[in-house]
């Protein structure tokens, strides 16, 4: 039970649910057989982890879907990557959201960097270029 005059006890009572909720040997298998590419263990983290991750986009681009979903595939992407064995659940997490922010940033940056091209003003003709094609039109 959660005693709001003891936050001491708080923290320690929250730590003692994280641990119990992915035990270091269930936690440690699932991460080892997502290292290996095992299927049946990427199915079960989509499930377990899937829901979370997307949130957790979702709030970090603020409701914009398309954005946490294309974050969502880079992160898989980098799990799929990155994959090592693990046997802390906090630290697992946390790996998680790293991998999620860096993809939500470089989803972003690409976005910005390509829509910055579009916006862009046609650029003057190059003269080298028209020389080249009147040249190219001589010699044929």
């Amino acid at each position: 039970m959660i005693d709001p005059a003891n936050p001491a006890l708080n923290s320690a009572l929250l730590i003692a649910r994280m641990e119990q909720a992915a035990s270091p040997s269930r936690l440690r298998e699932l991460t080892v057989a997502l290292a290996r590419g095992d299927d049946a263990a990427w199915a079960e983290f989509h499930c377990d982890y899937g829901p979370g991750l997307f949130r957790y986009l979702l709030g970090g681009t603020r409701g914009n879907y398309d954005l946490a979903a294309e974050a969502l595939q880079q992160t898989y992407l980098r799990i799929a990557r990155y994959a090592r064995p693990c046997d802390s659940a906090p630290a697992f997490g946390g790996w998680l959201r790293t991998l999620a922010s860096s993809a939500l940033n470089d989803c972003r940056r690409r976005r910005k960097s390509f829509w910055g091209l579009r916006s862009r003003p046609e650029a003057p003709p190059d003269e080298y270029a028209a020389d080249s094609a009147a040249d190219d039109r001589v010699f044929a």
